[in-house]
């Protein structure tokens, strides 16, 4: 096969990767009603728990990490708990140093796991630790006013905006130094959860509302309807669209992200009661749904990389050799 036939076939299936969904990808839920976090089939099917056992009292974020294990914050305990990524199964409590009601919960670019705080009378952090050994390893985002945080969201290294649900803003921070970098957005109804498209476009769940608000840019939308009620938790379904945990409707919504559209309820029954946090997750291939603005982008350095070969190629005389160097930092 000649290389000219073989970069063909690479900038193909580099298309196609950007149409085509993960065979599956289920979403997990953390369900206050029944102390536990349920697994749902991309269809809405119930899958039934996926992890509990009496080690959890009021789920709220929660994450996959680096090690293929899930992290679950829970303020009724007070901790962050572990799971085992393909079967649920409790593997113990993998921080609870210095946590203080814990709602949002993350990893970071950096493979550290980032978790909310708040004292009595709301004043918050955000709180770093080691990924593997959860290790505290400081703050990451204090000051501004950060009152009861909620969710929060990296949107580009070292930058995150956290929802301060006792002020009614989306805050921004410098994680590095932990240090308020500006209020990004005031006027906010209750603020829990927050989802980064891209760093210019971000979802805001408006608990107090019943919306969730886009911040696309310079421009600013609402999603609502469908019977919203009390939205936590925001994340990417395998398709691009963003689903809304609806908490007093005991209802996971689905929502065009583009246009705001509601698309429908994309899961109801199977146990929820008190929904809240949720997150996308491709069991075949043990990886986190990634943003739809982080799939294009990926592929198109991917495009622009094997462009830039074929042109390469092309220019190489009969019976040269070549050899493209890939540099790394």
């Amino acid at each position: 096969m000649s290389s000219n036939r073989t970069l063909g076939t690479l900038i193909a299936a580099a298309v196609a990767a950007v149409v085509t969904p993960p065979a599956r990808a289920d979403f997990l839920v953390s369900n206050d009603g029944t102390h536990s976090v349920l697994r749902f089939a991309d269809d809405g099917t119930p899958l039934g728990a996926f992890a509990g056992g009496g080690h959890l009292l009021h789920p709220r974020g929660l994450a996959f990490g680096p090690d293929g294990n899930l992290f679950v914050a829970d303020p009724g305990l007070g901790n962050v708990a572990r799971f085992d990524g393909t079967t649920g199964a409790f593997l113990g409590t993998f921080t609870q140093e210095l946590i203080s009601i814990p709602e949002g919960l993350t990893f970071g670019p950096d493979g550290n796991l980032y978790v909310t705080s708040a004292r009595v009378g709301g004043e918050g952090t955000v709180l770093r630790f080691d990924g593997t050994t959860g290790a505290p390893l400081g703050v990451a985002a204090s000051g501004g006013g950060l009152n009861r945080p909620e969710g929060f969201a990296f949107v580009s290294t070292p930058f995150l905006l956290v929802a301060s649900n006792g002020t009614g803003e989306l805050l921004d921070y410098d994680s590095t130094f932990g240090t308020f970098v500006g209020a990004v957005r005031s006027g906010l109804e209750g603020p829990t959860g927050v989802l980064a498209d891209s760093p210019f476009s971000v979802f805001i769940a408006e608990f107090d509302a019943d919306r969730v608000t886009h911040l696309n840019g310079g421009q600013i939308s609402t999603l609502s309807g469908g019977g919203l009620d009390g939205p936590v938790g925001l994340a990417f379904a395998q398709d691009g669209t963003l689903l809304v945990a609806s908490a007093l409707s005991n209802q996971v919504l689905r929502y065009d992200r583009t246009t705001g559209a509601f698309l429908g309820v994309a899961a109801s029954g199977g146990g929820l009661d008190q929904p809240t946090y949720l997150t996308s997750y491709d069991f075949e291939t043990a990886n986190p749904v990634p943003a739809p603005s982080t799939r294009i982008l990926i592929v198109s350095g991917a495009l622009a990389l094997l462009v830039r070969a074929w042109r390469m190629r092309a220019d190489t005389p009969p019976g040269g050799i070549h050899q493209l160097r890939v540099a790394t930092a």
